[in-house]
């Protein structure tokens, strides 16, 4: 799994980074919103690495979470 996200590096921060710009405040802020926003991750990154269906990615862990 580490190659396969290192090879599509790219594409995977590329939506993250026009996924957050899309983002209100108030959509990430709380406990509510942070889990949201794993699950949104979790699900498109499964999505994109493998498109068989089957998730391999079991969760989206933040090393650093700072909202502006």
């Amino acid at each position: 799994i580490t190659e396969l996200v290192e090879k599509n590096r790219a594409v995977l921060k590329n939506w993250l980074i026009a996924h957050l710009r899309d983002k209100k405040l108030e959509d990430v802020g709380g406990k509510l919103g942070h889990n949201l926003l794993r699950r949104e991750i979790h699900d498109r990154f499964n999505e994109i690495l493998f498109p068989d269906g089957v998730e391999r990615i079991q969760d989206v862990l933040f090393e650093d979470f700072k909202v502006q």
